[in-house]
């Protein structure tokens, strides 16, 4: 549990800063970063309630091959377009 706080508290801070300099650079958009910074609230919220009402052997069986197909499909995207 120690190795996921550690890294959460990194995160605080690459997020902060890449904010802060796309902030100073003049480049934020307030309305993509309000829409994308309520959808992962939202979503930290709901995901632990949800994924409390799944089994974790069919989680298990179906988050791999997920990842897997979602990897080869954006990897092939980045290649073809």
């Amino acid at each position: 549990m120690l190795v996921v706080g550690t890294s959460v508290f990194v995160l605080i801070f690459n997020s902060v800063a890449g904010i802060g300099g796309y902030y100073l650079l003049g480049r934020s958009d307030l309305i993509l970063i309000i829409l994308l910074g309520g959808g992962s609230a939202i979503r930290a919220f709901l995901g632990p309630v949800l994924l409390k009402k799944i089994d974790p052997a069919t989680f298990e069986k179906i988050y791999a091959p997920l990842l897997v197909g979602m990897m080869l499909i954006l990897g092939l995207a980045m290649i073809f377009a």
